[in-house]
């Protein structure tokens, strides 16, 4: 199956296409292909480190997401997925935290694809989640951006340059 989904056009979509890119690249799953685009290459650390207006406009780009964090997959449908959410870059996340999936059941038990987003996470495998939409209980798995965290060493350490990660809070608080 191909999915295809566009990017967010901001230097975001090249730090999160860079994480997706090395986990597809490495990746010996051939059941999903995604197709993501983006504009140019992203930023390196160094260009972040260099250009004021840059970090300005990746910090803004940070915030305009609901969350951007390091969760362990522990369950995965096409209706949610939830995270034992370990490290945090963006968002009031509390763990287990689930995000809706790609798939809306509507009432009469009908399904309807709502959207190109990640849903086939694997079970005990940490991932790297930008998670998009109007709130947070609206928030999606970015499918263009979703990656194994250990695939995603540069964009974690981008994401530490610009922003301190700090723990989830625990549920029931």
């Amino acid at each position: 199956m191909t999915t295809s989904c566009s990017a967010r056009r901001n230097w975001l979509a090249g730090l999160s296409m860079l994480a997706l890119a090395t986990a597809v690249a490495t990746s010996s799953a051939a059941s999903t292909a995604r197709v993501c685009a983006t504009v140019g290459d992203p930023p390196t650390l160094d260009d972040l480190k260099r250009d004021a207006n840059l970090r300005r406009q990746a910090l803004k780009d940070i915030q305009a997401t609901q969350a951007i964090f390091i969760g362990e997959a522990l369950s995965s449908s096409e209706t949610a997925a939830t995270f034992k959410v370990t490290r945090v870059w963006q968002g009031d996340l509390a763990t287990p935290l689930t995000l809706r999936g790609p798939v809306e059941v509507r009432a009469d038990g009908s399904k309807v694809w709502t959207s190109d987003i990640a849903s086939d996470f694997k079970l005990g495998a940490s991932y790297l989640v930008f998670a998009y939409g109007p709130s947070l209980s609206d928030a999606r798995p970015d499918g263009c951006s979703t990656a194994l965290a250990s695939k995603s060493k540069t964009a974690i350490r981008i994401l530490d340059f610009l922003v301190n990660p700090y723990p989830p809070k625990r549920s029931g608080r």
